[in-house]
């Protein structure tokens, strides 16, 4: 287990199941977790070991961004940490998928991503949680693909 008191990390998506997840376990190892998703955020905090806020998020407004990391500042001070776990995903052939709904996966996932990092600079960290095999950035160099864990994720 990785210690991460005093560190605050903020993670996106936290009332899926990665999300959760990710959420308890930063939160067991001492970190300040800031769960942000865009119902039952508030609830998913209540719940951690360790201090906790949460917040509601849409991951393609940019106002909810700002207003997330500023949430966040204000409670636990400066972010070091973040995690970009929020997705939509949609199955389906290029004939198939409607153009609206391609639309809401790439705002999701792409411009929804882009609007996290912008807010949270200058974090130290900036994680983007697929899946257990996770890509890590800091700044915009890759650095690891799937070599780091809190621990098992089921």
């Amino acid at each position: 287990m990785f210690d991460f008191t005093g560190k605050t990390v903020l993670i996106t998506g936290a009332t899926g199941a990665l999300g959760t997840t990710l959420s308890t376990r930063f939160s067991a190892a001492g970190a300040n977790t800031v769960a942000a998703a865009r119902t039952g955020a508030d609830r998913l905090a209540a719940q951690l070991d360790g201090p906790s806020l949460g917040v509601r998020l849409d991951v393609t407004s940019e106002s909810d961004r700002t207003e997330a990391v500023q949430r966040t500042e204000e409670r636990f001070g400066p972010l070091d940490i973040l995690i970009n776990n929020a997705a939509y995903l949609r199955v389906g052939t290029v004939e198939s998928i409607p153009l609206d709904e391609f639309q809401r996966v790439f705002d999701t996932d792409v411009t929804g991503a882009l609007l996290g990092i912008r807010a949270a600079a200058p974090a130290d960290f900036i994680l983007f949680a697929a899946s257990d095999r996770a890509r890590f950035a800091t700044g915009s160099e890759l650095v690891a693909d799937g070599g780091f864990t809190l621990g098992p994720l089921s």
